[in-house]
């Protein structure tokens, strides 16, 4: 059984590390001097549960995130209009917004946990429109063939939207 590891995303409102705190609008998630706290506190998580498995929530895979043996990763992407709307919903600051939205169009986690695993170990699912359930099916189908990230398979945003006038939208 696979153990569920706290979101580290302290800045995010909708996170289970921030039920019921406040981030100030335009406060920085992380202090960059916090990294290597952070990575070596990982480490030990990681090196105590190998032998259980571990579900790792996480937007952030470098600097603080290393490869070990049967690490995998699945990239969650979503149509950056809906990801706009969700974060609008929870009264995110249009600029935070905006790098949310910019992130997931040029691909960024997909790009790092790409560059971490290498395109076998990577799985990337459009979860756009999906209930949990669905994901979960989706994810365990692609784990069984075994095959990994595909550029057939992948979210491209760019070729949907244009950065330039989804950027005017939202902002």
């Amino acid at each position: 059984m696979a153990e569920s590891m706290p979101d580290s995303r302290s800045g995010d409102p909708g996170s289970k590390a921030s039920k019921g705190r406040r981030v100030p609008a335009g406060a920085p998630e992380q202090s960059l001097a916090k990294i290597p706290a952070l990575e070596r506190k990982l480490n030990g998580y990681f090196t105590a549960h190998r032998k259980e498995g571990i579900v790792f929530e996480t937007h952030f895979v470098s600097p603080v995130v290393h490869k070990t043996r049967r690490m995998v990763a699945i990239v969650l992407r979503l149509d950056p209009i809906v990801l706009a709307r969700r974060l609008r919903a929870r009264k995110w600051p249009k600029a935070k917004i905006w790098d949310n939205v910019e992130a997931e169009m040029i691909d960024l986690s997909l790009y790092d946990s790409l560059k971490l695993l290498g395109k076998t170990r990577v799985y990337e699912i459009d979860a756009t429109g999906k209930r949990p359930r669905e994901l979960l099916h989706e994810t365990l189908r692609m784990m069984s063939r075994g095959k990994g990230w595909s550029l057939n398979t992948s979210s491209d945003w760019l070729e949907k939207y244009d950065p330039v006038l989804l950027s005017r939208r939202i902002l």
